[in-house]
């Protein structure tokens, strides 16, 4: 027979976990979840991220640079030789 603790888990997960140093069970930091954001961005859906998405969201805003506008291809002016 099986015990179940509240959380899901069972007597045999647990003896297991502490065994083998197994961490999946615990909160992953503030600086893992906001460089897995920065990698990945809005692929980052998991509740967890939201704790840290303000910071995300500030560093998005502080990165972005205004685009200079592109020349077309061939209209650069050439250097006139000189004399």
């Amino acid at each position: 027979m099986t015990i179940a603790f509240s959380d899901g888990t069972s007597r045999e997960q647990r003896v297991a976990a502490s065994e083998t140093g197994d961490k999946g069970q615990t909160l992953e930091s503030d600086a893992g979840l906001l460089a897995t954001l920065k990698r990945w961005g809005d692929k980052c859906v998991n509740p967890e991220y939201e704790r840290v998405r303000p910071q995300y969201e500030a560093w998005k805003k502080a990165r972005q640079v205004e685009a200079k506008p592109r020349e077309k291809a061939g209209s650069k002016k050439k250097a006139k030789k000189p004399e």
